[in-house]
């Protein structure tokens, strides 16, 4: 086998007609020195047996089966505990690489030796996104915990960083903003740097799990993510935590407030008040506004 300079971590439950075409994208990457994790989550139809065919054909594919399903975040974790590559990328199972993924990241790391964790660019079902901050247009950025308190502008597929900097998924429950999650910690421990180069795709199709959740369910998992990133950031809760929660909590109102749930949108307004930062955010204006409009039919 080739030298195992990245480690790919893909997560698999249920995905036995998509996770062929993922895994396709990763072994026809220009860059070859690679491994890939494919963990699966106790899946209930045939993954399991795909991921074993494709492992026979090529020696880069490792399969770990745990024995009971524990959600994404324990799969992610279980393949970054055996991974071998200093260099750590993940790929949901229904996304896909572009061919240049890795060797963007292999020339950004030769080019930027100091540099612990890189990103690039990804499309959406092949479509480019259009970007709100200037910033995220330039060729080459550098993102820090700033970036990551109001947004979130990577996905975990876009992302690349090295071992060292010890990064499990900490809350392995968390269904939804587990990633949003997991790059407030890592902007902690490193900076990100940006690459404006398209180098993976988000498919979309029905069985997405962000598109099945209900709205109370998306708001509590954002909660409660950026609950823990508080707990767990205890030495700067001026600087950053107070602004993570104002945020969070306006625009948990405001999604409420859109989709016409008044009394739970008002209420967390409401909370959002005890912060000194929520009265710098227009999402606090904007979520009064529509206390007021007729939602529109």
């Amino acid at each position: 086998m080739a030298n195992t300079f990245f480690s790919i971590i893909v997560p698999v439950y249920n995905r036995s007609k998509l996770v062929g075409e993922t895994l396709d994208s990763i072994l026809a990457q220009s860059f070859e020195e690679f491994e890939v994790l494919v963990v699966d989550d106790e899946s209930t139809d045939d993954s399991l047996e795909v991921l074993r065919d494709y492992a026979k054909r090529d020696n880069r594919v490792k399969v770990i089966a745990l024995s009971e399903n524990q959600g994404r975040c324990a799969a992610r974790n279980a393949g970054i505990k055996a991974a071998k590559g200093n260099w750590i990328c993940h790929l949901d199972s229904d996304d896909f690489y572009y061919n240049n993924h890795l060797q963007t990241f292999y020339d950004l790391i030769q080019e930027f030796p100091s540099q612990k964790a890189f990103a690039s660019e990804q499309t959406w079902d092949k479509k480019s996104k259009e970007y709100n901050k200037e910033k995220l247009k330039q060729d080459l950025v550098e993102l820090s915990i700033e970036d990551f308190i109001e947004s979130n502008p990577i996905s975990a597929n876009q992302l690349c960083y090295h071992n060292s900097l010890k990064m499990l998924w900490s809350e392995e429950n968390i269904p939804i903003s587990e990633d949003w999650l997991f790059h407030k910690l890592l902007s902690l421990k490193s900076t990100i740097l940006k690459k404006n180069i398209l180098t993976t795709d988000v498919r979309i199709h029905d069985e997405r799990s962000l598109d099945t959740t209900s709205l109370d369910n998306f708001i509590y998992w954002n909660r409660y993510a950026a609950g823990k990133f508080i707990e767990f950031n205890s030495e700067d809760k001026d600087k950053v935590n107070d602004r993570v929660w104002s945020y969070i909590t306006l625009l948990s109102a405001n999604i409420y407030l859109t989709n016409g749930y008044k009394w739970k949108g008002f209420k967390l307004l409401l909370q959002s008040l005890l912060s000194l930062h929520t009265y710098k955010n227009a999402l606090l204006y904007k979520g009064i506004l529509k206390l007021f409009i007729p939602k529109r039919i």
